[in-house]
C-alpha cells in the first residue's frame, strides 16, 4: 500500500498544479480582460513560477490567492507575461522579400494618391512598424513614387503602445539600423535616437485585443 501511494502522489501533485495555473488564468483574465490561456502554455507558466521564486511563495494555490489581494503583484505579472520581444529589421529575410516582392505588388496598377495601408499587429514597442515604414519609404523613392502612407500599428500592451509612440529608442538600436539610416531617419536625442517626425506621422499606435 505504501508503494501504490507513493507511485500515485506525482499524478495528484500535477493535477493540483494544472487546477492552480487555470484559476490564476481566471484570476487575471478578470482583473485584466486578458485571456492567458490564448498564449503559449509553456511561456504562461514559466513566467508564473518566476513570479513564486521571486516572491518566495511556496504554492502556487499561496500566490493565487496573493494574486486576489495584492494589485501590485497583479500588475507585475502581467507585465511579466506581456513582455515584447522585438528589434528593428529583426527578421532580414522577411524585409527583403517586401522590398523585391510585396511592395512592388502593391503598387503595380495601383490609383494615384490611392493610400497605402498596412497593419501591424502586436507592433509590442513599434520597432517592427517603424521598420515597415523606413522600408516602404525607401522603396517609394527608390522607385520615384509617391502615394500615402498609413501603418495601424495595434498592441494588447499599454505600456509599450505609449513608447511606441514616442519613437524613441535606446542608443542600442544602432545594432540593428545601419549608420546610413540613423543619419537619415532618427534623430539623436540624449540617451539614443528618435524616429522622425514624417515617420511618426505615417504610424497610428492604439490597443487592441
Amino acid at each position: 500500500q505504501i508503494g501504490d501511494s507513493s507511485r500515485t502522489q506525482p499524478a495528484r501533485t500535477q493535477a493540483d498544479d494544472e487546477e492552480q495555473f487555470s484559476k490564476i488564468l481566471v484570476v487575471l483574465k478578470l482583473e485584466t480582460g486578458i485571456d492567458f490561456s490564448l498564449y503559449r502554455e509553456k511561456m504562461v507558466k514559466r513566467r508564473i513560477l518566476r513570479r513564486l521564486a521571486l516572491g518566495n511563495i511556496d504554492s502556487l494555490a499561496e500566490y493565487r490567492e496573493r494574486l486576489g489581494k495584492d494589485p501590485d503583484e497583479l500588475n507585475a505579472l502581467q507585465r511579466d507575461l506581456l513582455i515584447g520581444v522585438t528589434s528593428f529589421f529583426r527578421d532580414k529575410a522577411s524585409f527583403e522579400c517586401l522590398r523585391t516582392a510585396i511592395f512592388p505588388r502593391i503598387l503595380q496598377g495601383r490609383p494615384a494618391k490611392k493610400p497605402i495601408r498596412v497593419w501591424v499587429a502586436g507592433c509590442a514597442t513599434g520597432e517592427e512598424a517603424f521598420s515597415i515604414a523606413i522600408s516602404l519609404q525607401e522603396y517609394l523613392n527608390e522607385t520615384d513614387a509617391a502615394f500615402p502612407v498609413q501603418i495601424f500599428a495595434s498592441d494588447i500592451n499599454p505600456r509599450a503602445i505609449e513608447k511606441a509612440r514616442t519613437g524613441r529608442y535606446a542608443e542600442q538600436i544602432a545594432e540593428d539600423v545601419t549608420h546610413e539610416r540613423l543619419n537619415r531617419h532618427f534623430t539623436k536625442i540624449a540617451g539614443g535616437y528618435q524616429i522622425n517626425k514624417s515617420l511618426r506621422e505615417m504610424c497610428v499606435f492604439t490597443r487592441h485585443n
